[in-house]
Formats: C-alpha cells, structure tokens, sequence
C-alpha cells in the first residue's frame, strides 16, 4: 500500500501554496495557545498528580514505548498510574474504564486496548471529564496523559515531550519548523518546546545517531533536560500462547511482517536490526481493521513462515480462528532511555513536588 510522504508535498508544484496554507495553520495555533496561556480560554488542575507525554509532530514518533516506560517507572515506586487516553478511532466517548479482557479496539481503539493489557487504562474524548472520573471512580494515584501536548484544558505537573528523532525528514521538519501540512508539526517548535519540561529523543535504533542527536540538542533551548528513547524487542509472543521467544532467541527467525502503524518502516527496520529475516512484508495504514481473510491470505502464500506483527495490531487479532492464531507472533518492543536513573528520578521528583 502505498503511504502517504510529506517530502512529496514539500518538492512538489503545489508547495508554495502549501506552504502558505501552513503559515495561516501555525499562527492559529500560536493565538489558541496564547489565549491558554494568558487563562483567556479556562484550565483545570485534577486533585491527581498528571504527567503528560506528548509530541509536536503527527505520526509515530515513539510515544506509547515512553508511555509504558513511564507507568512501569511508577509501579515500581509504589503508584498506580492511570492512563488517560482518548480512544482514538474507537466508538466509545467515555469517560469508561477499559476492560482488557472484554473489550474491542472497535469499541475503544486499538492503543487503548493495548496498554489496557498492563495499566488501568480511561478512554474519554473529554480529558478534564476523564480526569474527573478517574478522581471520582479512585481508579489511581498518578494520571499520565496520553498524547496531551496540545491538550491544554487539563492542568498537568510534569510535561514531557517526546521527538521523532528516527529519521533525517523528521529532524528536518522540527529544525526548519514545518507545520502541518506542509510538514509533521502540530504546531510550531518554539510555542511547543516552551512548555516542555523533560525532552526525549526517540531514535528507535539501537543507538542514537549522533548526526540527528546533535542538530536537534542544537536547536533545544539550553538547560533542558534531555533524554535518548532507543527500541529493544524484549520478546516475540504467540497469539495462541506458550513460551515467548526471548530478544537473542529472535536472531535469524524467517517471517513475514505485517502492521497497520503510523510508522511502518520504523517496525520493520527494528525487525531487520534485531536480526529477523523478513520473506514478507505487508503495511497497512495506521489504526487499520484487519479482516481474516486478508490474514488468510497471507498466511496461504506463506504456508510454512509465522507471521509477526505489533502489539497495537495484535490486540485487534484476537478474534481470529484457532488456527490462524497460532501462526502469528507479536513482537513486543520496550524504550530504553538513557540515561534512566536520572529519568527515572525526573518522574518521581513530581510525585514529592505534587505531594
């Protein structure tokens, strides 16, 4: 399938125009936030401590990795986070708890449903109403906001925002400040990094390349703290069960890749660096419905090869057939921030700040 590129936008005919229509698109933007920040349009603080993750730009830069990395971060500090999310392409308008067991990413949306298999996770269109019912409901201690960088009507204590470091065009677009839609930027670089408090770099290599690390860090405002995401797979698990594969299991294991992710490059570069062997390779787009006859049919072209995708896809696949079930793997990716101690003390100095 093909994907849609905004390089093609920015060497394209119609460029200057988009470009003028992106001008008129940052500085809606720049006056909404301003009329945030001078209280004009009205916040609202939660009785909870809230810590934000988000990112400036559309598509996947990394986001939901930080996100398990934050909450886990706080289990092991004794807290029980609480994921605020808002459902994105799921029918269900909340405020609801999800229930990971029951529920569907049709009902709820695919990422919800996914972090619902480890965290208590609360859909709602309606963040600050989210907010409320999870006080109201004392569903937790802690409330991370997913994706709530430009979601300004809920009071937040620690801001954290997480950059696409994962490729040139994306360092390109936040360095020259191409917003939407002649770039990635949901608003301009300098009205967003203003309100970070912690930064992260996600590379999603196994290291960081120390080009794009140094025209970002050169472009961020001096004395920021900043952080390096990097991906690991921790394990590739059956959808029917059994005894996962470990990381250094994976190395040299043929298969056929498939994802519906708003990166899919970025997966299957991981996959090839961890050292698996792809016959196959079928992307979707981002949030996409699989049907079982579409996994049918690959799994009929490649009778002898297990099919591998992601977490966020293998939620969505739990309906299939027994025997479908049992060729595919998902593959299960964590963040490795660096460096952690200091990150990790990062999340727990809000917590006594708050307290």
């Amino acid at each position: 399938m093909m994907s849609f590129k905004f390089a093609d936008i920015q060497r394209g005919k119609l460029a200057p125009v988009v470009r003028l229509i992106s001008r008129g698109f940052c500085l809606a933007t720049t006056f909404r936030n301003a009329l945030y920040d001078r209280r004009i349009l009205p916040v609202h603080p939660s009785s909870l401590p809230v810590i934000s993750v988000g990112n400036l730009s559309v598509g996947g830069s990394g986001k939901t990795p930080l996100v398990r990395a934050v909450c886990s971060i706080l289990k092991e500090g004794g807290q029980s986070p609480v994921v605020l999310i808002r459902g994105y392409k799921g029918k269900e308008p909340g405020p609801y708890k999800v229930n990971p067991k029951e529920d569907t990413a049709e009902k709820v949306g695919d990422e919800a449903l996914m972090l619902s298999q480890d965290f208590t996770v609360v859909v709602a269109r309606d963040r600050f109403a989210g907010a409320r019912y999870i006080e109201r409901e004392s569903l937790g201690s802690v409330i991370i906001l997913d994706d709530g960088f430009q979601h300004r009507r809920l009071v937040r204590d620690l801001n954290i925002l997480c950059i696409d470091a994962s490729t040139k065009d994306a360092v390109d677009d936040l360095v020259l400040n191409r917003v939407l839609p002649y770039g990635r930027l949901r608003e301009s670089f300098s009205d967003g990094i203003s309100r970070a408090d912690i930064v992260v770099l996600s590379f999603r290599e196994q290291s960081a390349d120390a080009e794009r690390y140094k025209t970002i860090k050169s472009a961020l405002p001096k004395g920021i703290k900043t952080y390096v995401s990097t991906y690991k797979v921790k394990a590739i698990k059956s959808l029917a069960g059994g005894a996962p594969l470990e990381g250094k299991q994976c190395k040299g294991m043929q298969c056929v890749a498939m994802c519906g992710i708003a990166n899919p490059e970025g997966f299957k570069s991981t996959l090839m660096r961890h050292g698996l062997e792809l016959k196959g390779w079928f992307a979707y787009p981002d949030h996409y419905a699989f049907q079982e006859k579409e996994i049918k049919g690959i799994a009929q072209r490649y009778p002898d090869i297990p099919i591998v995708c992601t977490e966020k896809d293998g939620v969505k696949l739990r309906h299939l057939s027994a025997s479908l079930l049992s060729k595919i793997y998902v593959v299960h990716i964590s963040a490795e921030i660096d460096p952690f101690p200091e990150f990790q003390s990062a999340i727990n100095a809000t917590l006594r700040h708050q307290g």
